[in-house]
């Protein structure tokens, strides 16, 4: 994202570097539709398609490599890891709770992924059938796991509730981060709202949405999964911190224009942040 904000764009270098970082973490390639859009969008139809197309093969280009030794060890076409149809089955099946929950292990429908018979490709395989029939025949609860993954992922809790570790201070980083959060979480809504009009700025509350979208359509959510998104979110909490006195200065002198209901909107979300922290407070 860097190299593609400077004055030269240099969408070769930047798939580069995007292909390594999807080789080390496979959940970054979800970054590859935002940037290519975000291209198009900052540099018009013709250029950002064509530099979303250097962008693209350049990144797949880097990751060829792991993927023909993948071949050769799995003696089937797996991108980066043999994971994707197991991460989409846990988001969608009868046990699901939107979290990343492995109730289905013990139930008949979940009897393949312990199967010692089948490798891990033909368990992916099976795991992503099923989550496709499931997505099929069941619209309604679909759309509820939707609005849980939804509450899941931008939940101010954090992975420090999930490890159950008797680790030193355990309580202190758990309240301190979510204290954080709560302070955080506003800031950044804010500056995301004042950037989504601005090209170049574009491109924090675009990652955002991709990835947010990603995570609550197609596979599980939970909060520890926005780790992708910390540098976004702290470049836009920033930003929304930093234009605090000048709003405030704004309102007081009457001058709304053009900003009201984008204050309107950022207000809107965060009191959906905090109704949904106190639901799940109140649920736990």
């Amino acid at each position: 994202v860097y190299l593609s904000l400077k004055k030269k764009a240099h969408p070769a270098l930047s798939g580069a570097v995007l292909g390594l970082a999807c080789l080390t973490k496979g959940v970054y390639l979800i970054a590859l539709p935002a940037i290519c859009a975000w291209n198009i969008i900052r540099f018009g139809l013709k250029a950002g398609a064509l530099n979303s197309i250097k962008f693209a093969a350049v990144a797949l280009l880097v990751i060829l490599p792991w993927t023909a030794h993948n071949y050769k060890k799995y003696d089937a076409f797996v991108l980066i890891e043999p994971h994707i149809g197991l991460s989409m089955f846990i988001g969608h099946n009868p046990s699901a709770t939107g979290g990343c929950d492995y109730y289905f292990v013990d139930r008949d429908y979940g009897k393949f992924y312990s199967d010692p018979c089948l490798s891990v490709t033909q368990k992916d395989k099976i795991a992503q059938e099923y989550a496709l029939k499931f997505i099929l025949n069941n619209p309604a609860r679909e759309l509820e796991l939707f609005v849980l993954k939804l509450s899941k992922y931008w939940s101010f809790r954090t992975h420090f509730d999930m490890n159950n570790g008797p680790y030193p201070l355990r309580k202190f980083l758990y309240f301190s981060s979510l204290l954080t959060h709560m302070v955080l979480f506003p800031a950044f809504i804010l500056g995301a709202v004042f950037s989504a009009d601005n090209k170049e700025g574009l491109i924090s509350p675009l990652m955002i949405v991709v990835y947010t979208l990603v995570f609550t359509v197609l596979f599980s959510a939970f909060g520890r999964m926005r780790f992708t998104l910390v540098p976004f979110m702290i470049i836009l909490a920033a930003k929304g911190a930093a234009m605090l006195p000048e709003l405030a200065a704004r309102l007081r002198r009457g001058e709304t224009s053009g900003m009201k209901g984008k204050l309107a909107l950022a207000g809107a979300l965060t009191a959906a942040l905090y109704a949904n922290f106190i639901y799940q407070a109140w649920s736990k």
